[in-house]
């Protein structure tokens, strides 16, 4: 759930007081995990753009 919040850009600090986290810290692990899965989106992308251009 934190992590859809995050993924919908709701504040970090709203998200800590939905879900009673002690400190911001914890909130950020789930913002972490997000950003994992955009970095891992955009690789994705990056290599159909090579692949496209016939770069291997």
């Amino acid at each position: 759930m934190a992590s859809e919040l995050i993924r919908r850009n709701v504040n970090p600090l709203i998200i800590q007081d939905l879900f009673a986290h002690s400190d911001l810290a914890i909130t950020k692990i789930y913002a972490q995990s997000d950003l994992e899965g955009m970095f891992e989106a955009v690789n994705s992308l990056d290599e159909k753009v090579q692949e496209s251009n016939g770069v291997n």
